[in-house]
């Protein structure tokens, strides 16, 4: 029995107290001048006083009109306050919704693409909480069984805006997306083991023969900077319309990386390495992973090597997210079995530091509890029954909610140094996040006590929680991920580490790696505090 499921984009939600402030920003970012706020007659005075607390660029006209009027034709975007209907516009435009008072909540209409919830209107305890998981029940593919309170900061923003077609055979589904987006002349971006294993050939038979396609094949383990340059000139020079990104994380992050030197023109993309520095594309980009782990799919954000200065750069943008992914089980069925371990803790340790760092939420921890519950369920059958179908399913949705979850909290410690041996020492990024997890969550130890001991919950389930002392929890998950560690090492027949001296680093490789983490923007984001010292002593131990 096959199975197909098509998960809407949610859009992005900015929740907190005057949470209405972010409004300006949200325009600004994309380029738009010319707003239009549409109320109930009722609420024009309560619309234009809350309005008020924006604070646009200079030259941008915010106009208020009720719900009966038409909004003026050079509208480049669209305010809904409470209830208000989506009026008919002369071109599609971002709409943004303000709910004002608990009945709204129910309201939040298709073609929303900001939801801001202003929790000064939402005072009732529970309200939220009840709100966002039902919001989300779709995305987590059942309704949440997250059993703790959702834990809200005083303001976050979470954005999904990938459409995902999730399931068996929907490899096929690609034709579709590009006949609705009428993308005729893509760019198709690839690996040669992607050729060899004949996953490209079987793409490219599911689609229009009369598609103007071209392939570029020559993807390395690591997306490269010069690389990504080559293809934005190929596609400009070709004259493509669309990208198609169809293999691991070094392929989806080379079309983002495309994505961006398209933004800049072809000039250096390093001028954009950072958060939230990029307009939105016109180009629609659309993925195809063929592997569990990474989950770039569906992240905001893109690792690529800088093999000059051997280490990894990243750029965070909501607008690095593509237009759709497509998640088909078969294409991950020929994954060897060490392939399908390291990429499978690499989306554990999203999920892990999405729920312990400082950048966590309450979608992301929702996320990120969801996945781990498919990882704890797959991940091991999966690397020892890799042709089932439905461990197979189960891995690649883990992994898009691992990467959802990360893509909106960021990460810590362990993809602080991973990206920095993956940088100086060429090792796989996958085998790095299972060997630095357990030594990483150590570390932050007490800091993240509470959080890690509730991880007990979908990794060995609520009986396991419930009957494990509270000071003993967080221990015991770690615990539990050495003894993944050593599972997935015997059965791969020891090709899945356990040890940095497995993956090829050297002692003499732990400056080097010390002096570039430190310069990793996922340090931030960490609960305790990582010095030099700190990064050569836990390098020691997981060595």
């Amino acid at each position: 029995m096959t199975m197909k499921r098509r998960i809407l984009p949610t859009g992005t939600v900015i929740c907190g107290t005057a949470a209405v402030e972010q409004i300006g920003y949200e325009f600004s970012v994309r380029g738009i001048r010319r707003i239009t706020a549409v109320s109930d007659s009722k609420l024009l005075n309560k619309s234009r006083s809350l309005l008020s607390d924006m604070e646009p660029d200079p030259g941008t006209d915010i106009r208020i009109i009720s719900s009966d009027e038409e909004p003026p034709e050079d509208t480049g975007g669209l305010i809904l306050m409470g209830s208000a209907p989506l009026p008919e516009t002369k071109r599609r435009c971002p709409v943004l919704r303000i709910p004002l008072v608990p009945d709204d909540l129910s309201s939040r209409l298709p073609g929303t693409d900001i939801l801001v919830l202003d929790r000064r209107f939402f005072r009732r305890e529970g309200l939220l909480d009840q709100f966002l998981r039902e919001l989300y029940r779709e995305s987590l593919s059942e309704e949440s069984s997250y059993p703790f309170p959702l834990q809200f900061p005083g303001i976050f923003q979470f954005s999904a805006d990938t459409e995902l077609i999730w399931g068996d055979g929907t490899l096929g589904e690609l034709g579709e997306l590009l006949s609705r987006d009428k993308v005729r002349a893509p760019m198709l971006v690839t690996d040669r083991g992607i050729v060899a294993a004949g996953l490209l050939k079987g793409l490219l038979d599911s689609l229009d023969p009369g598609l103007d396609i071209i392939v570029r094949d020559n993807v390395p383990p690591d997306s490269d900077l010069q690389l990504i340059g080559s293809l934005t000139e190929d596609y400009r020079a070709y004259r493509r319309d669309g990208i198609i990104a169809m293999g691991g994380g070094s392929v989806l992050d080379t079309a983002k990386g495309m994505i961006i030197n398209l933004e800049l023109g072809g000039k250096n993309i390093l001028a954009l390495e950072g958060s939230n520095l990029l307009s939105p594309s016109p180009v629609p980009v659309y993925m195809i992973p063929t592997t569990s782990g990474t989950g770039s799919e569906a992240t905001r954000v893109a690792v690529i090597a800088d093999h000059n200065e051997k280490r990894k750069r990243l750029f965070v943008s909501q607008f690095l997210q593509p237009r759709a992914a497509i998640l088909d089980s078969s294409l991950t069925i020929s994954l060897p079995p060490y392939l399908t371990s390291i990429t499978g803790m690499d989306a554990m340790s999203h999920a892990v530091e999405a729920f312990t760092c400082l950048g966590k939420n309450p979608l992301s921890d929702l996320m990120a509890w969801r996945a781990l519950e498919l990882l704890s369920a797959h991940l091991e059958q999966a690397v020892t029954f890799p042709t089932q179908a439905v461990h197979r399913r189960g891995m690649a949705l883990a992994s898009n909610l691992a990467g959802r979850a990360f893509s909106n909290s960021m990460v810590g410690m362990v993809h602080t140094i991973g990206h920095a041996i993956g940088g100086v020492c060429g090792a796989p990024h996958g085998s790095c996040m299972a060997v630095l997890l357990p030594f990483a969550l150590e570390y932050n130890g007490d800091i993240i006590t509470e959080a890690l001991g509730k991880l007990l919950v979908p990794l060995k389930g609520i009986d396991n929680y419930e009957h494990t002392a509270a000071s003993a929890r967080g221990p015991a998950v770690i615990r539990h991920i050495r003894e993944l560690n050593r599972s997935l090492h015997t059965a791969t027949g020891g090709r899945h580490p356990c040890s940095l001296k497995e993956i090829a680093v050297k002692p003499s490789d732990f400056k080097a790696i010390a002096e570039a983490a430190l310069g990793d923007a996922s340090l931030m984001y960490n609960p305790r505090e990582l010095r030099y010292g700190d990064i050569i002593e836990i390098l020691k131990e997981a060595y």
